[in-house]
């Protein structure tokens, strides 16, 4: 089967597993297929401890479904966090999100069912649902209140931090911890009915 197979197939094939699946998946179906495809990345993707990054290290590509680590704090070279990037990860509990990431695509965290606290310094933007269906989150850490927009807090009375709406899979994030002295204002919570905790 694999000699009626060109090369380009494998190549995206390859691509395919290592951005949709992760490293794990990847060298499952390396040793499945006794292929190597590590030429076939080469230059586009870098995996680092289970995580897949471009290969200039801006962009998080993929966080194994399968990692099993509590707290990943993610790299200051990142820059973007890709659509997706820790879906369906079921022992994260802890994100630190440094100021380098600038954006956090849509559903980057989406299912992530023990994720319960966020530390967030970055991400100027972000897609839709990124913390949907992530019935634990609750507590935000931030030293910047400025990258809170509650845009009236929505119709939901949930603040948006980045443009990421709190308000998660039927319930609302209700904690939201800052170190002693921030930027910002408290009038960024003006209105939202779901924080109980500053």
């Amino acid at each position: 089967y694999k000699q009626e197979i060109n090369s380009y197939d494998f190549r995206e094939f390859a691509l395919q597993i290592i951005t949709k699946c992760g490293a794990v998946a990847f060298r499952t179906v390396e040793e499945t297929l006794s292929q190597d495809f590590s030429s076939f990345i080469a230059g586009k993707f870098i995996i680092v401890d289970d995580v897949v990054f471009s290969a200039d290290k801006k962009e998080l590509v993929k966080y194994a479904p399968e990692k099993i680590d509590k707290k990943y704090i993610i790299p200051s070279t990142t820059e973007t966090v890709r659509r997706g990037a820790f879906i369906n990860n079921e022992d994260i509990e802890d994100v630190a999100i440094p100021a380098s990431v600038t954006h956090l695509g849509t559903k980057a965290f989406y299912n992530c069912k023990h994720l319960t606290q966020i530390e967030w310094s970055g991400a100027k933007t972000s897609g839709s649902e990124v913390f949907r269906e992530c019935p634990k989150l609750k507590s935000v850490y931030t030293d910047n209140l400025n990258d809170f927009w509650n845009y009236g807090c929505d119709n939901l009375s949930s603040p948006f931090i980045n443009g990421a709406d709190l308000y998660v899979n039927g319930t609302l994030c209700d904690e939201i911890i800052v170190p002693d002295e921030v930027q910002g204002t408290l009038r960024a919570f003006k209105g939202c009915k779901s924080i109980k905790r500053i």
